[in-house]
């Protein structure tokens, strides 16, 4: 006889456990697919409101300062942790008995050295925050007198130096030209984007400045200027040409709707498309299991046979042997 309780319980949990985690593992995959889709309308409308917020456009403007501030903070961290160092080797020097009144005094001074650059740099600190203070104050006075329109314009086109972590360098005296000038939204584009192209190249200058590339570094910086120049340059040209009146931006506003219902479109067509991806992965997972399966199971049961074929013809034989040995004995 053929004992299949192992191969039964093997197939029961292939089954049960094994093509319901293959299935789970492909929906898994297709969950982000969809909470992405669900979530993008809110999405969409949190990122159009927040460029109408004045707070924004003050957090984006005084980032360069706030920046400074924590340059200052950072260096004075550092020497602090430096001077403290130095006043340990020194005073181990001192109780170790050991170290000569030359060595003593070189430990000495470079106390006395790093102390001095502590105290310049409290100071630094000091100055870079009452800076920072004093060009918030007065950048939050000037947001004021923008229009709203102006506001969400430079909010959004300050948007893309933010999302790639660059700090533009545009202080109270830059934004007044705004003011008096009352740029109108093609204006704003090439303003923001002079100082966008400044802070790119500029960024790109300090890597290689970094690397000891100082060539490159130069280049870049020439860059800078060139770029923001160019973009400065252009300004005057588009006085007077973007004003929008109502019309105009109603059918803006109805264009960026329709935009929007033709990608929730074609999100639920990702949606169905994965769930027939989903239902032919589990198919097909499924089979293999079922595959896989069927060829264990005879593989087992073809073992099986032949051990029993071995233990019967061993039972034969030995059954022939006593048989013959019966057969001598009566001889």
């Amino acid at each position: 006889m053929f004992t299949r309780y192992t191969d039964e319980r093997y197939l029961t949990m292939k089954t049960n456990y094994i093509i319901p985690s293959l299935l789970g593992a492909v929906l898994l995959l297709q969950g982000p697919i969809l909470t992405a889709a669900e979530g993008d309308t809110e999405e969409t409308t949190a990122d159009s409101s927040k460029f109408d917020n004045p707070d924004l456009l003050i957090e984006t403007l005084t980032n360069d300062d706030n920046k400074d501030v924590e340059d200052a903070q950072a260096n004075l961290d550092g020497l602090n942790d430096d001077l403290t160092a130095a006043q340990e080797e020194l005073q181990a020097a001192q109780d170790s008995g050991t170290a000569t009144e030359d060595e003593l005094q070189v430990l000495q001074d470079n106390v006395t050295d790093l102390e001095g650059q502590v105290t310049q740099s409290e100071e630094d600190l000091g100055n870079a925050q009452q800076t920072a203070e004093d060009e918030a104050a007065a950048i939050a006075e000037q947001v004021e007198q923008l229009s709203d329109d102006q506001v969400s314009a430079m909010n959004q086109m300050l948007n893309n130096t933010l999302a790639n972590g660059l700090v533009v360098d545009i202080d109270a005296e830059d934004l007044q030209a705004v003011i008096d000038g009352d740029y109108n939204f093609q204006q704003i584009v090439m303003f923001t984007k002079a100082y966008e192209e400044e802070a790119k190249f500029n960024n790109f200058a300090d890597k290689f400045e970094e690397k000891g590339m100082d060539k490159q570094a130069e280049m870049m910086q020439e860059k800078s200027e060139t770029q923001s120049e160019r973009f400065l340059g252009k300004i005057d040209k588009f006085e007077g040409k973007g004003e929008l009146d109502a019309e105009a931006k109603g059918a803006a506003k109805q264009a960026a709707k329709d935009e929007a219902k033709n990608q929730s479109a074609a999100k639920d067509s990702a949606k169905i498309a994965a769930k027939d991806a989903a239902k032919d992965a589990a198919k097909d997972a499924a089979k293999d299991a079922a595959k896989n399966t069927a060829k264990e199971d005879a593989k087992d049961n073809a073992k099986n046979v032949a051990k029993q074929v071995v233990k019967e013809e061993g039972k034969d034989a030995a059954k022939g042997h006593g048989k013959d040995k019966g057969d001598t004995e009566g001889l």
